[in-house]
């Protein structure tokens, strides 16, 4: 066979979302049976090389190992989250599904995703996609939160699955790492299953599970692919704490299972995150659709869908009542649990992000759904967006503006930092921080600053004491640092040279559970529709936070709105459309208009 054309390396690469275009070939065998055509086979495939880096610190204060990966050569930032099979029952899986999810995470930024070890191999379909939307996977194999025998019976059968599982997905140029297990090595090292005096011996079983027989096996199938005995792990004989964070991938769960404050999470500083989360309610619609008269927190049938046992809703309450006043309403709580949801990987994410390049990636648990229920998905089983979702397109963009306490009392600084993940450099930019006072309904300038964001960065880029924001209470106020907690937050934007809008977001002095927020008569209205799109435009005449549109009537309208969970000004006006999924006919502005909810923090107690 000759080759017809020469093409350039640059031009055969397959690169991940956000870091290049996702070339893809078709290669096609033809088997001719005495010069008849007796079979065809057409193989999907791109051109990529994927490497793992890890290196001993250098630093006399860092005594562990980078984690982090290249794919052509570019040091890729990995954002995004678990998936797990999206039915019980595989024969209810669709393409259109996957389609469905996959959209969602890319809507939300993401490039990656962990296949979890816990569930099963996804069908062709989903790899396929995953190559042309330029999704990057980290893949478990199926093996999780277990001992495994070792008898020479059941190792031929791992052979025998590994090498089918490899050959079957080692072409796709999505694969980005294979891990053999999920929480597999962690659960021996700790002794989760209370094996005492036998822990030895099934250390010594574990070792000819993955050592002996599925690392040779699959290097053998696959040699390119970077791979790690367990996730979370130290790597390739390194045995020690899976959960050290500098050193390898951790799952961090102290705030789940903890019970920690969110600030938990930014005392934590790892290499690359791959699970953590916080629960939810799905929506009220969902409810609705599984026992309508059981809407209750506490109910038999809200209970049974709780598959937490141990923290369960209590944690999610307790989180609750530590930044937010308790709800009035069933409505008002489903609201308020993806609104904790939301803020709790959103805290997570951003510090984790500031900590580039030293931490690499961040995968929170989970996408999707595999059922209607209370869990850690920012997507819910009928493919219908939580907070989540919304605010993972923010904290997971490209550019990201944030804030961060530091220091206590008067002393304390707030730190604004810009992260970046482009291949170049902006130059003039604008960051604008202002001030908003709830009570005055004022807001005051508090800094316009010109700045230049280098590519594939993080840095602070302005401090502004506290000290300097007391000058912009009222001189009524008998405690200004009082004022400043109970009825102030700020509000950033990172402004592009052309005047496009880059990245925004707010910053609380304390809970927002402390301020006395006024009623908000919030209005929407259909301004316009297009194709697979309908326009709307929200107004405030007042302060309103976390403004959370929904659409109660999901055979009407699947999809999900361009931008949810945001906080409006005083006499703002906000656009927003409806992105409706193609599986289902769009409806007319008035149909949709009778589905429409809307309701902001304030209307929630």
């Amino acid at each position: 066979m000759q080759s017809q054309r020469t093409l350039s390396r640059s031009y055969w690469r397959r690169y991940p979302r956000l870091y290049g275009a996702q070339h893809l070939y078709t290669l096609e065998v033809i088997l001719l049976k005495e010069k008849n055509l007796f079979s065809i086979i057409s193989k999907q495939f791109g051109c990529r090389n994927v490497e793992l880096v890890r290196e001993k610190d250098s630093s006399l204060l860092d005594c562990g190992e980078s984690f982090f990966f290249k794919v052509n050569s570019v040091p890729i930032y990995c954002k995004g989250a678990n998936m797990i099979p999206l039915h019980v029952f595989t024969t209810k899986e669709t393409a259109q599904e996957y389609k469905i999810i996959l959209d969602s995470a890319v809507a939300a930024n993401m490039n990656c995703l962990r296949v979890w070890g816990g569930g099963r191999y996804p069908p062709d379909e989903f790899y396929d996609l995953c190559d042309s939307m330029g999704i990057l996977l980290w893949h478990d194999l199926m093996f999780a939160c277990s001992l495994y025998p070792a008898d020479k019976e059941f190792l031929e059968n791992v052979k025998e699955e590994v090498r089918y599982q490899t050959r079957r997905i080692s072409g796709h140029p999505s694969l980005l790492i294979y891990t053999y297990s999920n929480e597999n090595e962690e659960l021996i090292y700790n002794d989760w299953l209370k094996v005492g005096s036998n822990r030895e011996r099934f250390f010594i079983d574990y070792v000819h599970l993955v050592c002996d027989t599925i690392h040779p096996t699959l290097s053998a199938e696959d040699p390119y692919t970077p791979s790690m005995p367990s996730s979370p792990s130290n790597g390739h004989n390194k045995w020690g704490n899976p959960a050290r964070p500098d050193i390898g991938d951790i799952h961090y769960w102290g705030v789940w299972h903890g019970n920690k404050p969110f600030t938990a999470f930014t005392e934590i500083k790892p290499r690359f995150c791959s699970e953590f989360g916080f629960q939810s309610f799905p929506s009220t619609t969902t409810w609705r659709d599984l026992d309508p008269e059981e809407m209750q927190v506490n109910s038999p049938s809200v209970e049974f869908r709780q598959r937490s046992p141990l923290a369960g809703t209590k944690c999610i309450v307790e989180h609750m009542m530590r930044y937010f006043r308790f709800p009035s309403t069933f409505q008002s709580f489903v609201y308020l649990s993806q609104l904790v949801q939301a803020l709790a990987i959103k805290t997570a994410v951003e510090h984790w992000r500031r900590l580039k390049p030293y931490c690499s990636g961040t995968l929170y648990w989970q996408l999707n759904d595999i059922w209607p229920g209370i869990s850690w998905s920012s997507v819910e089983h009928s493919g219908k967006w939580k907070l989540l979702n919304h605010f993972a397109a923010k904290f997971y963009s490209d550019v990201l503006v944030s804030a961060v306490d530091d220091g206590e009392g008067l002393e304390k600084t707030i730190n604004v930092w810009v992260t970046s993940d482009e291949l170049s450099r902006r130059a003039k930019c604008v960051l604008r921080i202002d001030m908003v006072n709830i009570i005055g309904k004022s807001v005051t300038s508090v800094a316009t600053k010109s700045c230049e964001v280098e590519a594939q960065s993080s840095s602070c880029i302005h401090r502004i004491p506290v000290k300097d924001l007391l000058e912009h209470i009222p001189v009524i106020s008998v405690d200004k640092k009082l004022a400043l907690e109970d009825n102030c937050f700020l509000t950033l934007s990172l402004i592009g040279q052309s005047g496009q809008h880059l990245s925004s977001n707010v910053h609380f002095f304390a809970s927002p559970k402390r301020f006395t927020l006024p009623k908000c008569e919030l209005s929407v209205s259909i301004e316009a529709q297009r194709p697979g799109k309908i326009d709307l435009l929200v107004k405030a005449p007042t302060i309103a936070l976390f403004v959370a549109l929904e659409c109660t009537d999901a055979s009407l309208a699947s999809g999900h709105f361009s931008e949810n969970g945001f906080c409006m000004l005083p006499f703002e006006e906000k656009k927003v459309s409806f992105v409706f999924n193609s599986s289902i006919p769009t409806p007319t502005p008035a149909q949709f208009k009778t589905s429409l909810k809307i309701m902001s923090l304030r209307d929630s107690y």
